[in-house]
């Protein structure tokens, strides 16, 4: 193996290849330069490959990258070879050098034929930028998502940590996932997401509490029953013993399966302490008593054989107080009875208080107040019988013991109780102390229907003739009635029928004010009816003259522009004849006579055919203006017109707007403290196409001219400009926008025509836009307005027309008319 290794790099018999290169010093430098850096770029690119391959051990196919660094090496010893067979011929080395990189060339290439399809299908750059892109937008989905949440999260924490209760929640295996900060304090947390996941064992609470609350969330839980008011002692992480009014309720899922626990308390210490403090107070109460009866037990003991004598004094003065008590109270539910009559005189209050006042003295089981309604065709005063009598007994207020049935509304026909009827008419008291003890098969009947076992029952007969009976009854067992109780219902009975008269006159003084206050009403809307009318047609009077006068000096201005229109086209033919012979003089007439030429010159004969016709046509346009004027203004008063005729609306609103021309322009005002200039006017149209519409056309201008003035007169107010003489700086942001008028018209779906007119101006405060309509109402100075302009308007529209007009508006948000009138009335 030795002499093979000797032989295989001993200098052979070849020739070294500088001797190839006949031992040229330049061209051997360049190969060795060239072989020399080749090598080098292939061990450079080796070593990028392995320190890729170290760093990205995650890529799919890292190998080959691998191969490609042996490759590389391989090809740089080739060069390295080239190098050395310069000086050395080991050319058997060489070979086998240049068949290793030829071996793992092949190698490398045919692994590399089953990765072209694989490296083909992985994506391009723009999959991946598409790829890319699309999860940005999915991560920032997530993150506003995120955000959302967290933000709900942030409120739903916000709201438990401000409701007065503590608030937790627990999941199924009792570990806490949330509380309020009422909660977090009370168990010495500093936040409430510091709960989390912690158990009762973790919490500052004795042991035995922690085992009663959790075996109080198990059953909770377990029965799925939510259970209120569990009353607790929980020891706070600040050491201080509390007790809690505990609310608990079990959580469930989508699917209503238990998943947790939801709980609420509050903090009953107080209460308790004070209940407590009660307590002992009532046990220190009752030893003293004990004690003190103690005493005056012996010392009665001790006295009784001295006061033996006066048993029989005692007795009497006892009952003396009883009767002084009976009295006392009678006195004291009369008094209550007198004052609320004086309080109130509702009926239905004082036989409430009346019967529950009763029942409460006396300790009965019911106590009730029954009106007699008669029949009317079955009734008749003059008939002295009962069982001629009519109608039924109805019982309309009781105070009862809950444990009984309530009779209101309950009725027993006068048959029923014949007796009983004949005594109340008779004025009698009807006493029963034992049902058993009747003999008389209906009145028997009776009481055992309603379950009566002892009746009290006294009659009332008011003024005006009906009557009532206070019926006092007990239903357990029989009641002996006591001749006192007998007095007192006697007295109350008395107290109860003056109340009933005194309702019955409040009734009728009511009824009579009632009574009084329509009519002065009506009286006063009588009036304002007639304030209404005589404005109208002082109004109406004073457009009439209006509308002659205005007819009158249309009609007079209209002949002499008629005659000057009509003569303008004739004057204007007889011009340009005139010029034409000029022109016809300068053409074969160039040099005319000293004379003529300096008058030419003086007369300026070139400025007067120049100027002549434009003359000419300035008067032309001057005499359509007033022939325009003159028929908007007959347009305007149609005093033709009285009666409905079918118009164009749009005619009239233009009308309207070419009379208020000057108006609309921009003007120099005169103020107090010097003049000020209003701006021009802006005025939109948005006219749709519109029907003709029959209406009273004449009053229908009336309205446009009113609603357009009010508009004009509100910009000028709040949208001058300049204070001539004053100081110019100082004005508001509210004159600096252009002041503004919309019309806008259109046809509604209920076959109506409706009219906006709106403007920019400061608008009206609430107050002033509910009275726009009132009669005689103006916010304009004294002299300035009536007030009767939008009254009148809002009558023409509705009352003339059967249409309607609103007002929109609020301070800073300008004006708005909205005018609906219908196309065929």
């Amino acid at each position: 193996m030795l002499d093979f290794l000797e032989s295989f790099f001993a200098p052979s018999s070849f020739i070294p290849q500088v001797n190839c290169n006949f031992w040229k010093l330049d061209l051997v430098l360049l190969h060795v330069a060239s072989d020399s850096l080749i090598a080098l770029a292939y061990y450079s690119i080796t070593i990028a490959l392995f320190y890729f391959v170290q760093k990205r051990q995650d890529l799919p196919f890292y190998w080959i990258f691998l191969l490609f660094g042996a490759l590389s090496v391989s090809g740089g010893n080739t060069h390295i070879m080239e190098i050395l067979t310069l000086w050395y011929p080991i050319y058997w080395l060489s070979g086998f050098v240049k068949a290793f990189t030829a071996i793992i060339s092949i190698y490398t290439a045919v692994l590399m034929l089953p990765l072209i399809p694989k490296a083909l299908a992985l994506p391009s750059t723009a999959e991946i930028e598409a790829a890319n892109y699309k999860l940005e937008a999915e991560i920032f989905v997530r993150k506003h998502m995120e955000e959302r949440l967290r933000s709900s999260q942030q409120m739903l924490q916000l709201v438990m940590d401000n409701i007065p209760q503590t608030v937790f929640w627990k999941d199924k295996n009792l570990v806490y996932l949330g509380c309020n900060h009422s909660f977090a304090r009370m168990a010495g947390l500093a936040n409430p997401e510091d709960i989390v996941g912690l158990t009762d064992y973790d919490l500052p609470w004795k042991p035995e509490e922690t085992e009663f609350f959790r075996e109080c969330d198990r059953r909770v839980m377990q029965t799925n029953t939510p259970e209120y008011h569990i009353i607790e002692t929980i020891q706070q992480a600040n050491g201080k013993q509390s007790w809690l009014d505990t609310h608990k309720i079990p959580l469930h899922d989508a699917e209503g399966n238990v998943v947790g626990i939801l709980g609420m308390f509050e903090d009953i210490t107080e209460r308790r302490q004070a209940e407590s403090a009660l307590q002992q107070a009532k046990e220190e109460l009752e030893n003293r008593v004990e004690k003190r009866t103690a005493q005056l037990t012996y010392a009665i003991e001790q006295l009784q054989s001295e006061i033996a004598y006066r048993v029989e004094a005692e007795a009497a003065l006892r009952q003396s107080q009883e009767r002084l008590q009976e009295i006392a109270t009678r006195e004291a539910l009369l008094n209550r009875l007198a004052n609320q009559i004086r309080s109130s005189l509702d009926l239905n209050i004082i036989l409430q208080t009346a019967v529950q006042e009763i029942r409460d003295l006396l300790q009965i089981d019911r106590c009730i107040f029954v009106w007699y309604r008669p029949d009317s065709s079955a009734f008749s005063s003059e008939v002295g019988v009962v069982g001629d009598r009519g109608g039924f007994w109805e019982f309309v207020q009781e105070a009862r013991n809950l444990a009984f049935p309530s009779l209101i509304g309950y009725k027993v026909p006068v048959t029923a109780v014949s007796l009983l009827t004949e005594r109340a008419f008779d004025k009698q008291i009807t006493r029963v102390d034992n049902a058993r003890d009747l003999t008389d098969p209906l009145e028997r009947r009776f009481f055992f229907s309603v379950g009566y076992t002892a009746l009290l029952a006294l009659p009332i007969h008011t003024q005006s003739g009906e009557i009532g009976v206070v019926s006092c009854a007990h239903v357990s067992c029989y009641r002996p009635w006591r001749d006192s109780e007998v007095e007192l219902l006697q007295a109350v009975a008395d107290q109860i029928a003056i109340a009933i008269d005194q309702a019955a006159l409040y009734k009728q003084s009511r009824t009579a004010a009632a009574v009084a206050q329509a009519q002065a009403q009506q009286l006063e809307q009588t009036v304002r009816e007639l304030k209404h009318a005589q404005a109208q047609l002082v109004q109406s009077e004073k457009m009439s003259s209006l509308g002659q006068l205005v007819a009158g000096v249309a009609h007079e201005i209209n002949n002499p522009v008629n005659f000057i229109y009509g003569n303008i086209s004739h004057v204007n033919q007889y011009t340009s004849d005139l010029l034409s012979v000029v022109r016809l003089y300068e053409k074969y007439y160039p040099h005319p006579a000293p004379e003529i030429e300096s008058e030419l010159e003086a007369i300026d004969i070139d400025f007067v055919k120049e100027d002549l016709p434009k003359t000419l046509s300035s008067l032309k346009i001057g005499a359509d203006r007033i022939r325009q004027i003159v028929l908007t203004l007959r347009n305007f008063s149609r005093l033709d017109e009285a009666d409905m005729k079918a118009v164009d609306i749009h005619e009239g609103i233009d009308s309207t707007l070419l009379l208020l021309q000057n108006r609309l322009g921009s003007q120099v005002g005169v103020k107090e403290k010097g003049q000020i200039v209003y701006p021009a006017i802006q005025v939109i149209k948005q006219y749709a196409k519109l029907p003709l519409v029959v209406c009273y056309a004449g009053q229908l201008n009336q309205v446009f001219m009113n609603i357009i003035l009010n508009a004009i007169d509100a910009l000028q107010e709040g949208s001058s400009c300049a204070l001539v003489g004053r100081e110019k700086s100082a004005l508001r942001p509210s004159q600096t926008k252009q002041p503004t008028i919309w019309i806008t018209t259109e046809v509604s779906n209920s076959n109506q025509v409706i009219i906006r007119i709106g403007d920019n101006g400061p608008g009206m405060t609430e107050e002033v836009r509910q009275r726009v309509f009132d009669p005689f109402f103006t916010t304009k100075p004294v002299g300035s307005g009536t007030g009767l302009g939008m009254s009148i308007g809002y009558q023409i529209v509705v009352e003339k027309h059967g249409g309607q007009l609103t007002c929109i508006s609020a301070p800073g948000q300008g004006t708005e008319f909205v005018i609906q009138i219908p196309i065929q009335k």
